[in-house]
C-alpha cells in the first residue's frame, strides 16, 4: 500500500474510532462530526477539514496533500451515515421537554417551566454557523420593561414586537413574519438589527432579497431568523415562499448532473423585513405577518451612542426574555383560544399569551392587540384589492348572495363599470375563483364569508354571506 494510502487510512480508524470523535447524520444525509461532546461540524466544512489536518500532521509529520483530505472527508461521510440521524438545529432546539438556545460558543441555555440556567454544552449536537454571534450572558432581575426605550412604536405594537421575539425563540412548526413599515430615518435597518440581535445574533444582518425561491431556501440554511433590509416590492413567487418558509419550506433537487440523487430539505425560519413601501399585497402573507409602524426614535442620539447603550441593555433583556420563554413553557398547554378568537396564527398567539404573566400583561390582553393589528393591515389589503372593493361594495344591501361567475359577472353592476375602466383582470372563472380563495380570510375579517359550492350544469357555483 503505498505511503499516502496507509497514512489516509490511519487518519480514518484514528478519528473513527476516537472516543471524543462521534459520527452522525442528518435526515439530508449530510455527514457530521462531534468532537469532544461539544463542537460539531458538517464533515465538509472548512472547521472540520482543519481538524484533519492537524490529525494528518500528528501522524505523518507532514502537511496533507488536497487529495488525501478530500478521501479521508468521503470515507468519513460514508460512515457517518451508518451513526445516529440527529436534528441539528441553529438556534433553537428542544429536547426532554426542554427549550434549548445555543448561545453561539457551544453553550446553550436550558428552559423549562422552572426556569433557566446556562450550561457548558448540550446532551445532543448543535451546529454553529460561521457568521453566528454569541448571545450575552444573560442576567436576572431585568424585565421587558428594559427593551421598550429601544423601540420607537407605540405601546400596542411594542407588545407585538416582544410576542414576535418570543415566537421566533422556540422550535415551532409555526412562525410569524414581522414586516417593520415607515418611512425614511425612522431606524427600520436599526430596528431589525436590534431585534435579530435577541434572536439569531450574526455579522451578516439584513440582506438583499434573492431573487428566487430556490436562492431564498438556501440563505434560510443557514441562519435561524431569516432577515432582509429595504424592500421595495416582492413578487407573488418569494411571497409565497415566505409563507411557506413559517409553516414549512420543503425543497429537492439533484446532488449531481452525474447522477439521480436528490438532496432535500424542510425549514420552519421566522422571517423578518423592512421598507418604506407596503410590499404585503397578499392575504395569505398578511395573515402570517405582524406589521409594525415605526415612529420617529425616542432616542435622539447617534448609532454609536444608541449601539453602546443597548449593548449594555442587552443582557438584562435577554434574561427576561428568557424568564418569559419559561413562563410560556409552563402555561402553553392550558391556553387554548377558539380559532374565531384568533386572526392570525393561533400558536402566536396562545405562546404570547401563556407568557403574558412574565412580561405583565393581562389575560386576553395580547390577542386582541394581535387580532386588531390583523384587521388593521386586511382593511387596507382590501382597500387595495380590486376585487374585494368591488364584493364589499356588492354586498353592502344584501345578507346572502348565491351564484356563479358568469350570474355574477350579469348581476354586478360595479363588475361592469370596473371592466370598462380596464382595470378588471377576472376574464375567465379559474382566475375569479383564484382570487376569490386568496381573499377568502381577508373578506371573512371584514365581515363577509365566501365558500365554493359545488358544480351545477358545469359551472362552480359560491357563496356570498354576511357574518
Amino acid at each position: 500500500m503505498p505511503r499516502q494510502a496507509e497514512t489516509d487510512t490511519q487518519i480514518v480508524e484514528e478519528i473513527f474510532t476516537h472516543q471524543d470523535v462521534k459520527l452522525w447524520h442528518d435526515v439530508g444525509e449530510v455527514g457530521y462530526a462531534t468532537v469532544g461532546d461539544r463542537e460539531t461540524w458538517p464533515i465538509h466544512s472548512l472547521r472540520f477539514e482543519k481538524f484533519i489536518r492537524g490529525k494528518y500532521m500528528e501522524a505523518a509529520g507532514e502537511i496533507a496533500s488536497q487529495s488525501s483530505v478530500a478521501c479521508i472527508q468521503k470515507e468519513l461521510s460514508s460512515r457517518a451515515l451508518d451513526g445516529p440521524l440527529h436534528d441539528p438545529q441553529i438556534r433553537v432546539n428542544e429536547h426532554g421537554g426542554k427549550l434549548y438556545l445555543n448561545m453561539g460558543d457551544w453553550r446553550v441555555v436550558e428552559i423549562g417551566p422552572d426556569g433557566w440556567a446556562v450550561l457548558d454544552h448540550a446532551m445532543f449536537p448543535i451546529i454553529r454557523q460561521p457568521h453566528s454571534l454569541v448571545f450575552p450572558d444573560p442576567e436576572r432581575g431585568g424585565t421587558i420593561a428594559d427593551l421598550r426605550p429601544f423601540v420607537n412604536a407605540d405601546d400596542k405594537q411594542f407588545k407585538m414586537v416582544v410576542a414576535y421575539i418570543l415566537a421566533a425563540l422556540r422550535k415551532s412548526l409555526e412562525y410569524p413574519i414581522l414586516f417593520l413599515h415607515g418611512a425614511p430615518d425612522v431606524g427600520k435597518t436599526t430596528m431589525t438589527n436590534l431585534i435579530s440581535s435577541l434572536v439569531d445574533p450574526t455579522y451578516s444582518t439584513g440582506a438583499d432579497l434573492p431573487s428566487d425561491k430556490k436562492d431564498l431556501g438556501i440563505h434560510a440554511l443557514h441562519r435561524h431568523l431569516v432577515a432582509f433590509d429595504n424592500l421595495s416590492k416582492l413578487s407573488f413567487e418569494l411571497s409565497d415562499a415566505m409563507c411557506r418558509m413559517g409553516t414549512g419550506y420543503t425543497a429537492m433537487f439533484r446532488k449531481l448532473y452525474s447522477n439521480n440523487e436528490l438532496f432535500s430539505y424542510t425549514l420552519y425560519r421566522p422571517i423578518i423585513f423592512n421598507g418604506i413601501a407596503d410590499v404585503i399585497w397578499r392575504d395569505d402573507l398578511a395573515r402570517r405577518a405582524i406589521v409594525i409602524t415605526l415612529d420617529s426614535p425616542k432616542l435622539k442620539i447617534g448609532p454609536d451612542r444608541f449601539k453602546a447603550a443597548f449593548e449594555n441593555a442587552r443582557p438584562r433583556i435577554f434574561g427576561a426574555l428568557l424568564n418569559a420563554l419559561s413562563c410560556a413553557m409552563g402555561r402553553y398547554h392550558d391556553i387554548v383560544l377558539p380559532d374565531e378568537k384568533v386572526y392570525g396564527l393561533r400558536s402566536v398567539a396562545e405562546w404570547a399569551e401563556a407568557a403574558a404573566p412574565s412580561l405583565g400583561w393581562g389575560p386576553g390582553e395580547f390577542t386582541e392587540i394581535y387580532n386588531e393589528n390583523q384587521l388593521n393591515t386586511s382593511q387596507l389589503l382590501m382597500e387595495a384589492d380590486v376585487l374585494a372593493k368591488v364584493v364589499s361594495r356588492f354586498m353592502e344591501d344584501k345578507e346572502e348572495y348565491y351564484g356563479n361567475y358568469d350570474r355574477f359577472m350579469t348581476d354586478c353592476v360595479l363588475c361592469r363599470e370596473v371592466g370598462k375602466q380596464g382595470k378588471w383582470a377576472f376574464e375567465n372563472s379559474k382566475t375569479f375563483f383564484s382570487a376569490l380563495d386568496r381573499l377568502k380570510n381577508g373578506l371573512s375579517k371584514n365581515g363577509i364569508d365566501y365558500r365554493r359550492q359545488g358544480v351545477v350544469d358545469g359551472k362552480q357555483q359560491f357563496s356570498l354571506r354576511k357574518i
